[in-house]
């Protein structure tokens, strides 16, 4: 019985932005979650900046102290908030920019490859010309190389589609270059 997922994506700027982020931040332990590091490396930031404040009451050389709150301040900063913002407007000039990602998309996923069709184009790829395969919480990543990929967003699949997915994935690429979530199956 050959094994086949047809679904039609249609991305938004919402989900460029979870698998980025997800991409991004995916191999950060998920005991405390993705927000539970940023929260530390604020708090962190935070006790550093208020060190710097009582040793500016508390001691006279005031040029040291600045810097060294400018650069706490500018560390929570960085840390903080940086590279999530980053994405974020990386994701909306993508997708205001890029023409194909605004496209209703059919992508087929099956024992012989992946087709994607839209418009009047048709790509057919074989399972051993993937890169590797993820997925992430919001999704699966299909990557061409490196960089480049088809995103499919769990929000246009049912259950049954998933689970084929992850057969789909499991039986045609090499598991060095599958990495698959945890299912309590």
């Amino acid at each position: 019985m050959k094994n086949s997922v047809s679904v039609n994506v249609k991305l938004d700027v919402q989900d460029l932005r979870k698998h980025l982020i997800e991409e991004r931040y995916d191999n950060i332990p998920n005991k405390i979650g993705f927000y539970g590091w940023w929260i530390i490396i604020g708090v962190l930031g935070m006790l550093f900046l208020i060190s710097c404040l009582w040793a500016l009451i508390a001691f006279d050389n005031i040029i040291f102290i600045d810097g060294l709150l400018f650069l706490g301040f500018a560390l929570f900063l960085y840390f903080g908030s940086s590279n999530p913002i980053k994405l974020a407007i990386y994701a909306n000039k993508t997708m205001k920019s890029d023409k194909l990602m605004q496209k209703e998309i059919c992508i087929i996923l099956d024992d012989s490859g992946m087709s994607t069709s839209f418009d009047t184009s048709n790509i057919n790829i074989e399972w051993k010309d993937i890169f590797c395969a993820k997925e992430f919480k919001s999704g699966f990543a299909i990557y061409l190389n490196k960089t480049s990929g088809q995103v499919i967003p769990k929000r246009f699949l049912t259950a049954d589609d998933i689970y084929l997915i992850r057969e789909i994935l499991t039986k045609n690429i090499e598991s060095r270059k599958l990495t698959l979530k945890k299912t309590n199956k």
